[in-house]
C-alpha cells in the first residue's frame, strides 16, 4: 500500500512538472532541448512502442508503455540547464555511482553469506542497486 501511495505522488509529481514546463516552453522561459542524448532515448522509446504493438498480448503491453513518460524528465532537465551546469549534473551522478559502487564492493568484500546480505550500495534495495550501477 505505501509502494502505491508513493508511486502515484511520484506521477503526481510528475504530472505537475510536465504542465509546467510545457506552459514555461510555451511562455519561452526555457529553450527547446538540444542534445545528443536525446536521439538514443527516442530510439528507446520507439523500439519500446513497437515491441508493445507486436507482442503477444499487446493490450498489456501497451498498458506497461506509461513507464516511459518518466523519460520525458530527460529533456525537461536538458532545457533547464546550460552546457555547464548539465556538465556538473553528470559529473555530479558519476561521482554518487562510484560512492555506491564503492559501498556495494566493501558490502560484498564483508559478506558472510552474499546470497542472505545483497550488496545494496547506497540503495535500500539490492535491485535498486543494480538498476543504479547499470
Amino acid at each position: 500500500m505505501a509502494a502505491s501511495i508513493k508511486i502515484a505522488l511520484a506521477n503526481s509529481f510528475l504530472a505537475l512538472a510536465g504542465v509546467a514546463w510545457l506552459a514555461a516552453l510555451a511562455c519561452g522561459s526555457v529553450k527547446r532541448p538540444r542534445g545528443a542524448i536525446l536521439i538514443p532515448v527516442a530510439a528507446y522509446v520507439v523500439v519500446s512502442v513497437l515491441s508493445a504493438i507486436s507482442s503477444a498480448h499487446p493490450g498489456h503491453s501497451i498498458t506497461e508503455l506509461a513507464d516511459l513518460l518518466t523519460l520525458f524528465l530527460i529533456p525537461m532537465t536538458i532545457s533547464l540547464l546550460d552546457r555547464r551546469r548539465w556538465d556538473r549534473l553528470l559529473h555530479l551522478l558519476a561521482l554518487i555511482l562510484i560512492v555506491s559502487s564503492t559501498v556495494g564492493l566493501a558490502q560484498f568484500a564483508l559478506a558472510a553469506d552474499p546470497l542472505q546480505h545483497r550488496m545494496r550500495g547506497i540503495a535500500t534495495h539490492y535491485m535498486t542497486f543494480s538498476g543504479w550501477t547499470l
